[in-house]
């Protein structure tokens, strides 16, 4: 086990700043735990029982009082605000994942654990999280990812994204997200073709040093340098900068799999199946 780093607990990076365009309305504060929890709230509860310090809520304008409000009133750690679209050019689609950490890179002053808020990753793997990020493993030019089988993140029906990781000797060497998998009467499939239902994917619990949060903000400024008159289908993701930075040598990223229960809300019919998830546990 690695020794303990100095200083105070590391910080919880919540992105909960993403349209819910096919959710239809407001995904992380969708009542779902048997006390009207919604996902992010079991998520800070178990950050604070693994010695987290504070929670950094990544948000947009218009959502920033309802998000912010909601966290300030039920979480048990000091939650910190940022606004994703105070960086970089206006659009009306948030740029991604990557660009949602950067736009923190101010508050993000400690190791920091990033996450999504409309996700359920488990008290285990934040656990394990918590404890790498508190280690002397966590520093510049390292991160970790923590993964899931495949198989246990997948819906019943329906398609989704997710990021599939190649691992060697307990490091990520690949990670790209791919769109289109879902389950099929001939096994799990992609765009690509079939997928092994034990492939470990990323789920977007990552582990980074404070120094991460600024190279994202360079490598967002390039990003927005090559898109002058974005779209709006642009992404400046999370697991294609740090995809990229691995090939590139400049980073190495630990793999941390977790037999953690992965529960979360792509769509407003999910709703029904994580309540009866969390009703019994």
């Amino acid at each position: 086990m690695s020794p303990p780093r100095a200083g105070g607990g590391p910080l919880l990076c919540l992105m909960a700043a993403g349209l819910g365009r096919r959710f239809g309305g407001l995904k992380p504060l969708a009542e779902v735990g048997p006390a009207g929890e919604a996902l992010m709230d079991l998520t800070v509860r178990d950050a604070a029982a693994a010695g987290f310090a504070a929670v950094v809520a990544v948000v947009r304008a218009e959502v920033e009082v309802a998000i912010a409000g909601h966290l300030r009133e039920r979480s048990p750690l000091p939650v910190r605000v940022a606004r994703q679209d105070a960086l970089g050019p206006a659009r009306a689609v948030p740029w991604g994942t990557a660009h949602a950490v950067a736009s923190a890179a101010t508050l993000l002053d400690a190791p920091f654990a990033v996450a999504n808020a409309d996700d359920l990753y488990g008290a285990e793997a934040i656990g394990a999280l918590g404890g790498w990020l508190r280690s002397d493993r966590c520093r510049p030019g390292r991160a970790a990812l923590v993964t899931y089988r495949l198989d246990s993140t997948l819906p019943p029906s329906g398609p989704v994204s997710r990021a599939p990781c190649t691992i060697r000797d307990g490091l990520v060497v690949e990670v790209a997200e791919r769109a289109g998998i879902e389950r099929t009467a001939g096994g799990i499939r992609s765009h690509d073709g079939p997928l092994d239902p034990d492939a470990p994917v990323s789920m977007n619990l990552w582990g980074f040093d404070p120094s991460f949060a600024a190279t994202l903000g360079d490598d967002f400024a390039r990003f927005a340098a090559h898109h002058p008159e974005p779209s709006g289908e642009e992404e400046h993701r999370l697991p294609d900068v740090v995809g990229a930075l691995v090939a590139a040598g400049r980073l190495e990223v630990d793999a941390l799999p977790t037999a953690s229960r992965w529960l979360g809300i792509t769509r407003a019919e999910d709703v029904a199946a994580v309540r009866a998830a969390l009703a019994n546990p």
